[in-house]
């Protein structure tokens, strides 16, 4: 390990080379220096691995890397064993952060898990139309003895990306953990693993990480593998394990059971072979028995909540996506 490198910075990169410079303009903008940059090019169809390549001629502190096409979790996994500071923090080569983002985490390197606000910007023909922001909850853990504190991280999803974290190196290291190769929710499993094996946990409410997105491209969130309940109904049973608690795993994970029956009911819009396909998938995914507990253990908390979440309980779907238009 150099000594000099505090922070290693992992950037898996696909296709990347209309965003990348930008990203990279805001690592090399950063007011902590002692970092390294570590690109994974996964077998980019474009330029993407040259514009790394480019980068890396500015500043020793950038190294390149190129694997066939694996995956996201591959390349992130690639990074790690590659990487040489105490501290590991991911970016998305598509995303950009703050000139502070390095040092105010690392002013809190003494917590296992330090945790930032984050934006989510949207863009539109190169303008942001929309920017939300996500605050974690202010929150200083030096003890995992009582894990009720982090229930509301959990259920805010502030748990569920890896691009808003600083995380030791030491622990993820002795423990062998590894993004699993998923196509979908491989941060939140990550993430429970590495709490797992953690004992403390700080929040900082600033907002230094933009998630970006642009409208018409998709990405990795708005994906239904077809087997995605089976990697969900496997980060429940991790929950499960953190908190030693099936009630608490429940409530967590009814949130993205919720979320992939609207990705489905957005199925609605096509034809009337595909819509029965999809009522289809709904009827699978309700009577999948770590659904079923989640949405049997679920207690709505307003009068609009509820009016959604009854037809839910009841897999009446039908009735839920002309809910959802009005309400919309």
């Amino acid at each position: 390990m150099n000594h000099s490198i505090e922070i290693s910075i992992i950037i898996p990169i696909y296709n990347a080379s209309t965003t990348l410079q930008a990203c990279f303009e805001s690592v090399l903008n950063q007011d902590f220096p002692h970092w390294e940059a570590l690109l994974i090019d996964d077998g980019s169809n474009d330029n993407s691995y040259e514009v790394g390549l480019e980068l890396a001629k500015k500043d020793s502190r950038i190294r390149v890397f190129q694997q066939d096409h694996q995956g996201v979790s591959a390349a992130r996994n690639l990074a790690l064993s590659k990487a040489q500071g105490k501290y590991v923090c991911f970016v998305d080569a598509d995303d950009t952060i703050e000139p502070n983002y390095l040092s105010s985490m690392y002013a809190q390197r003494d917590y296992d898990m330090v945790i930032c606000g984050y934006y989510v910007d949207t863009y539109d023909n190169n303008i942001i139309s929309c920017r939300k922001e996500y605050t974690p909850d202010t929150i200083k853990i030096n003890d995992f003895t009582n894990k009720s504190a982090l229930i509301n991280l959990f259920e805010s999803g502030m748990i569920n990306i890896n691009c808003n974290k600083l995380l030791k190196a030491s622990i993820i290291i002795n423990n062998n953990i590894s993004y699993k190769n998923v196509p979908i929710n491989e941060d939140y499993m990550f993430m429970v693993k590495y709490l797992t094996h953690s004992n403390s946990l700080c929040s900082i409410q600033n907002h230094l990480y933009h998630w970006n997105r642009t409208i018409g491209i998709k990405t990795g969130v708005d994906s239904l593998p077809a087997n995605i309940i089976d990697i969900y109904n496997e980060a429940h049973i991790l929950t499960t394990r953190f908190f030693h608690n099936e009630t608490i795993a429940n409530r967590i994970l009814f949130f993205s059971y919720e979320i992939i029956i609207y990705k489905y009911l957005k199925l609605l819009h096509s034809s009337m072979e595909e819509k029965k396909c999809v009522y289809k998938k709904l009827k699978e995914i309700h009577k999948n028995s770590l659904v079923r507990q989640s949405i049997m253990s679920h207690k709505p908390q307003s009068i609009g909540e509820y009016l959604t979440y009854l037809p839910i309980k009841w897999g009446l779907f039908r009735t839920l996506y002309i809910i959802n238009k009005i309400l919309m």
